[in-house]
């Protein structure tokens, strides 16, 4: 929407941006001077490391010398284009980062987290999202990360043609700055695709390649390479799809071969789940950057109870109606692997929305009570028990039957949308973000959905930490996040781990856009910002000089001693 006035622009907005289907976060670039940091230990022997590191402390000196010229010289005149600069460089904790969204009428943007700008923007013709059950979604990987500093990262979405809905379209680009990949990029692909997902290994010049299905069930490298080389040769890979005519969840099995140089196979078929007399309504998957710290929890007579972190777990949400005409829903636990389940639930006089968030050991997901018109959440815990089978690697074929633990609460408010915080070493406690009909993002420890909250507490119990179990969730205001700027019909939320444990980052989109960082442990590895510093430099200052005042008396006084 562009409003003119006198020739001049005064308003620009993108209404694209309320249509968010896909989101992805890049770290920024790193600056020259960081990118010879991270060169000086590339030598091979001590003297070339050490002419490198002095070569590198000059240029930074000279650089630092250059900025304090141009700063003298122009002034502020210079001032806006230096912050651009710095705004694309990654600052050293990595807080700041690009928004990669991709909306649903075909335009990609690439946001700076921190000041919301817009830094690119692209226009792709003839774009069509994939149907997902009750929604829509486009796609979108990380080829290359920017880990990788000596290349530009790269990524990749998959869409279908608006005119036709058979032809799949590849597009890469480099989430910098919006420029096309075409040598990675094609303009249809030769094969009509059923699932898509990101090779394990990674290939030419850092980059990993795209796996597509087709409908035959064969797999296809994208671009062509061998299978050897995009799939691990040592572990063997597992997929499962899903046939949404049919209601079958369909295992696959694939096997790859040292030698084979072939760019596609065909997929073995290992299991089948069949639901019956229920529909489908959603498949919930873990985040690829979900961290587990910790193997176990440690009780309060300092046992351990080792939890049951199977990363195969996907969670299926089905509906139905029973013989009664009562509506029910049902959530299940299945292992992708070997086609089990691991856990069952129902629920009756229930209804859809179901919000699902799974990680770790546990999961939770949330539902409207149509019997006592509330909204519930249920919460549960899966763990192997006191003693653990395999310590040093997990497999789906361990004989292994989770001991489940559950408890339901009682929600103040309606659920849009749910999600949970990501740290880096995933060390900090967990939050649940949740997005309220009402316009407000509320933060709510996770400690307050943990199933094993007792009815009484025991001694050993306020040992351990636990809180007494009680069906409402209280929510305090203060944990309101976005306080009074309240954001309407929000339909997801994204959290990425930044470079400080203590810190996640959280964006909400929908209608509007909401972003910010929060702290489920609170702030433990950084300063806050009324931090004293004058007060700290200048009580440093007046410890140096009273140890050398006070050692120079003790000279005197022993000099003085000496001589009586």
């Amino acid at each position: 929407m562009i409003f003119l006035l006198l020739a001049e622009l005064i308003l620009h907005r993108d209404e694209a941006l309320s249509s968010i289907i896909s989101v992805e976060t890049f770290d920024l670039s790193l600056s020259i001077g960081q990118m010879r940091i991270e060169e000086e230990f590339g030598g091979t022997g001590v003297f070339s490391m050490f002419a490198r590191r002095i070569t590198t402390q000059l240029s930074q000196l000279i650089s630092f010398v250059l900025r304090l010229i141009d700063l003298f010289t122009h002034g502020n005149r210079n001032r806006a284009y230096m912050d651009k600069q710095a705004a694309t460089i990654r600052d050293e904790f990595n807080l700041n980062k690009i928004l990669i969204v991709v909306t649903s009428v075909g335009k990609v943007f690439g946001i700076l987290t921190q000041s919301g700008g817009i830094l690119w923007k692209h226009y792709f013709n003839n774009f069509a999202p994939f149907q997902h059950f009750n929604t829509v979604q486009v796609p979108l990987f990380h080829i290359r990360s920017a880990a990788h500093y000596t290349h530009q990262p790269l990524a990749s979405i998959v869409y279908r043609d608006r005119n036709s809905l058979h032809e799949t379209h590849v597009q890469t680009f480099n989430p910098y700055t919006g420029d096309l990949d075409n040598t990675l990029s094609t303009s249809s692909l030769p094969y009509r695709i059923k699932h898509v997902f990101l090779s394990t290994q990674i290939v030419d010049e850092f980059c990993k390649v795209l796996l597509f299905v087709d409908t035959n069930n064969k797999i296809h490298t994208y671009p062509s390479v061998p299978l050897s080389r995009a799939l691990s040769t040592q572990i063997p890979t597992y997929i499962y799809l899903f046939d949404k005519n049919e209601q079958v969840f369909i295992g696959y099995y694939l096997s790859i071969n040292e030698n084979d140089q072939q760019s596609s196979t065909n997929l073995k078929e290992v299991w089948r789940v069949l639901f019956q007399n229920e529909e489908v309504i959603n498949i919930h998957t873990r985040s690829s950057s979900d961290r587990v710290h910790s193997a176990g929890i440690v009780l309060g007579d300092r046992s351990v109870l080792y939890k049951y972190t199977n990363l195969n777990l996907i969670a299926v949400v089905t509906e139905g109606i029973d013989y009664q005409k009562v509506p029910f829903i049902n959530i299940y636990l299945l292992d992708t692997v070997t086609g089990s389940l691991k856990l069952s639930h129902t629920h009756k006089r229930v209804k859809s929305p179901v919000h699902v968030i799974l990680a770790e050991n546990w999961i939770i997901y949330t539902y409207y009570n149509q019997r006592y018109r509330r909204y519930e959440a249920v919460s549960s815990s899966l763990f192997e028990g006191p003693a653990q089978y395999n310590y040093s690697t997990f497999s789906s074929f361990d004989p292994i039957e989770p001991v489940v633990q559950s408890k339901a609460y009682i929600l103040p408010y309606g659920v849009n949308a749910i999600q949970v915080t990501t740290t880096e070493k995933g060390i900090t406690s967990r939050d649940i973000i949740m997005a309220a009909p009402n316009g407000m993002l509320i933060e709510i420890p996770w400690i307050l959905f943990d199933p094993r909250r007792p009815l009484d507490l025991t001694p050993m119990d306020r040992e351990e930490g636990l809180i007494m179990y009680t069906p409402e969730i209280m929510v305090n205001f203060e944990s309101v996040i976005n306080y009074y700027k309240y954001v309407y019909n929000i339909r997801g939320i994204h959290t990425v781990a930044t470079g400080l444990e203590s810190t996640s980052i959280v964006f909400a989109y929908g209608l509007d856009l909401f972003f910010t960082r929060v702290f489920p442990s609170r702030v433990f590895d950084q300063l806050k910002d009324d931090f004293d510093f004058m007060f700290i430099g200048w009580s440093t200052v007046a410890f140096v000089v009273g140890s050398f005042i006070a050692k120079r008396f003790a000279a005197i006084h022993q000099t003085k001693k000496a001589w009586k």
